[in-house]
């Protein structure tokens, strides 16, 4: 008798199958009682972990024993003759099917009458999470979210076309005075997704909410729109608009109207509201509302594809103010100082002519001053020109999201660190899953030592947006400035992925290998300053000077900074004077265009000070020294504190030749995270004179024992000692 035989003969089989419907049984039993009961969620945990434990048990009691008139024996001492394992079997037959009805009548039960009560407490429940644990703002009775209409034509390519109608109506709804509207991209995140409007409304912090559809069909649109209280799902109206569509721009204002009229009876006095759209073919709108749509997805490709779209708007329309705007603005976005590879320089040369034109046209067109602004955020010196457009554009349309951001920016770079602050809270307040101001809003808070705010945030935010590049950017920005490039790097690396040609993530990708010490694939395929400095460890130092000075041509701070610690660093201190002296007049000039103040603390000033004090001009390296310190105090004053003040710090005490201060700031930046290693020295010659103290030694031997660890987390060989 062969080994299977055997086992059906014994009822092994039967009995593993009615011990896995009663185990299913209990834990449904279980689930259902235990929140009923107050039990603590591991109970069910617990007794997942005793039916496991006992199957073995059972499949070899059933093996080892049977069942007789007598009781329970050993199989081996029962004679076959007398063994009654087929009556044992028909008995464990009527089991099992007894026990499958039961299990199916409890599923039933469970689906028909327990669950539909169940949904309901689920959905209270999330939006209880919503109220404890997201982004929202105080629900304001005068607010709106307009979700993107539903595409209901035949032809799915006309979805742009819907969005941009949903968006439309946002952005004139958006003008109006008290009416809090919440932003598009927070709104146009539950595109899609059959969400219940009660969390909707919670998440996004509004009362109200439109939905519509739109079905085009030729010449020929159907737009359907209802506005929604989100408290408690009442259809305040709802109407349908059968129009031609060469009087887009007249629908798009009557059911803004519309809206508006239904909302003041219990809302607004009785003062009129006032809407009015731009005007021109309807091709040229299609264009442009298509451009829109790509330029909200904020890759190199979309982008590109928008400028290519609004550049055909234009030859249709050459006095359609609001396509030279959006071409301005997408011409800066595709520069690699944003989204792009088009160098900066160029990049600023082709987009002034264009927002310039659109004013020319329309003085009071909100997006172009806000174009001009970013056009003027990124001249080096010119932030305060750049928030005067801002607020200009600002007070056009206050709901301007991108305006606001890159007023937040303007105000970071001057050192306005607390009002930043407070225009990102609003921003995240009125679009809580914007993430260029997530990403913002998170820095901040790093630079301020409030990291658990920032975690806290993307955290929030990242369950609304999965798969998002720049949501997995910005949580490896998180770990990467708080010294944890074993969880950065998966992060960076997926976003990567999604987004190849993006400047910002492949330089979070060449900053998480730079942290652990991968300087030959940063030298294969690196970026920004991490290349720079992964060359000079590499030794190869003349590709180290090109791509320094190559960056340094961006006119970033950091680019520039880095560039100074470089030559500075390899003997090279009368570069970094001449090219100071070339460009600017005297150092209240040079302070002026690079003033430090953003809590980032750059070492410029500082490397300038080495550089005069390499030279023997001890009258510069004073005015530089007093520079570095008052910028230092300010960003202290603003409330910086982080791991890049205390290395600043740290080479300030050097340049004074004050050992003790140095190692204090050195170990305070080591106990912030950051990872110093035996090539420190090397990195930034001013600590030569440290090597071989024993505060200088353990605070190398530390991090190098952290940068292996999150080395072996990844699988990644030891560095060498």
């Amino acid at each position: 008798m062969n080994f299977f035989n055997e086992l059906k003969r014994r009822n092994v089989f039967k009995v593993a199958a009615a011990y896995i419907i009663v185990g299913w049984l209990i834990m449904q039993v279980g689930d259902t009682l235990g929140p009923a009961l107050l039990l603590p969620g591991w109970i069910n945990s617990a007794l997942a972990f005793f039916l496991i434990l006992g199957f073995p048990l059972a499949m070899f009691f059933a093996w080892a024993f049977e069942m007789t008139p007598d009781g329970l024996k050993k199989e081996k001492e029962v004679d076959r003759s007398e063994s009654i394992a087929k009556i044992t079997s028909q008995k464990l037959n009527n089991l099992i099917i007894g026990l499958l009805v039961l299990a199916l009548g409890y599923f039933m039960f469970d689906k028909f009458v327990l669950a539909p009560g169940r949904n309901a407490a689920e959905v209270e429940a999330a939006v209880q999470t919503a109220q404890d644990s997201t982004p929202v703002a105080t629900v304001n009775e005068r607010s709106i979210a307009v979700l993107p209409f539903v595409n209901m034509s035949e032809d799915a390519a006309n979805e742009y076309f819907s969005d941009g109608i949903s968006e439309e109506i946002l952005n004139a709804l958006a003008k109006v005075k008290d009416l809090k509207v919440a932003g598009r991209t927070s709104s146009f995140a539950f595109k899609g997704k059959d969400q219940d409007l009660r969390l909707i409304g919670e998440i996004l912090g509004v009362e109200h909410i439109l939905e519509g559809s739109v079905r085009k069909s030729g010449n020929q649109v159907r737009i359907t729109a209802q506005l929604i209280k989100a408290s408690d799902g009442f259809h305040m109206w709802s109407e349908t608009f059968d129009r031609q569509l060469t009087d887009i721009f007249k629908i798009q204002d009557e059911i803004a109207q519309t809206i508006l009229a239904q909302m003041k009876l219990e809302l607004f006095s009785q003062q009129d509201q006032q809407l009015a759209s731009s005007t021109t073919s309807v091709q040229t709108y299609e264009l442009y509302l298509r451009a829109r749509q790509l330029m909200n997805q904020r890759s190199l490709e979309s982008l590109q594809l928008a400028e290519h779209l609004l550049r055909e708007a234009i030859a249709n329309d050459d006095a359609y103010a609001p396509a030279y705007a959006q071409l301005g603005i997408v011409t800066l976005l595709v520069s690699d100082l944003n989204y792009g590879t088009t160098p900066s320089q160029g990049a600023r040369e082709a987009a002034l002519p264009l927002l310039q034109k659109s004013l020319a046209l329309n003085p009071d067109l909100a997006e172009g001053w806000a174009g001009l602004g970013l056009y003027q955020l990124q001249l080096p010196g010119s932030n305060e020109t750049a928030m005067d457009h801002l607020r200009k554009s600002l007070a056009i349309n206050p709901n301007q999201i991108d305006a606001s951001n890159w007023l937040q920016g303007a105000l970071s770079t001057n050192g306005n660190l607390i009002e930043a602050s407070k225009l990102l809270n609003e921003i995240v307040e009125r679009d809580p899953l914007y993430p260029p101001a997530i990403f913002n809003l998170a820095i901040t808070n790093n630079l301020t030592n409030q990291p658990e705010k920032a975690l806290a945030l993307i955290k929030r935010s990242s369950q609304f947006l999965p798969n998002n590049a720049g949501m997995q950017r910005t949580e490896a920005m998180y770990y990467g400035f708080n010294q944890q490039p074993a969880l950065a790097y998966p992060l960076i690396n997926s976003a990567f992925q999604l987004r190849p040609s993006d400047p910002g993530i492949r330089l979070g990708l060449s900053i998480s290998l730079f942290q652990l010490r991968e300087y030959e694939r940063i030298a294969a395929s690196g970026s920004g300053w991490p290349l720079c400095l992964a060359l000079a460890e590499l030794k190869r130092l003349e590709e180290a000077s090109i791509k320094c000075h190559e960056n340094a041509t961006r006119g970033f701070e950091e680019d520039i900074s880095f560039l100074f610690e470089f030559l500075v660093n390899h003997g090279r201190e009368n570069e970094v004077i001449k090219y100071v002296q070339d460009r600017w007049s005297d150092l209240d000039s040079f302070e002026k265009d690079y003033p430090s103040h953003d809590g980032y603390a750059h070492q410029t000033m500082g490397a300038v000070a080495q550089a005069y004090r390499l030279s023997g001009n001890e009258d510069m390296y004073d005015g530089a020294m007093q520079r570095f310190r008052a910028n230092l105090d300010f960003q202290r004053a603003m409330g910086a504190d982080n791991f890049l003040m205390e290395l600043a710090e740290a080479y300030y005490f050097a340049l004074s030749s004050d050992a003790d201060s140095t190692l204090t700031h050195l170990e305070r930046a080591s106990a912030f995270g950051y990872n110093f290693d035996k090539n420190t020295s090397e990195l930034w010659t001013i600590y030569k004179s440290l090597d071989g103290d024993p505060r200088f030694e353990a605070v190398k031997s530390t991090g190098e024992q952290r940068i292996n660890a999150n080395r072996e987390k990844l699988g990644l060989e030891p560095l060498s000692s």
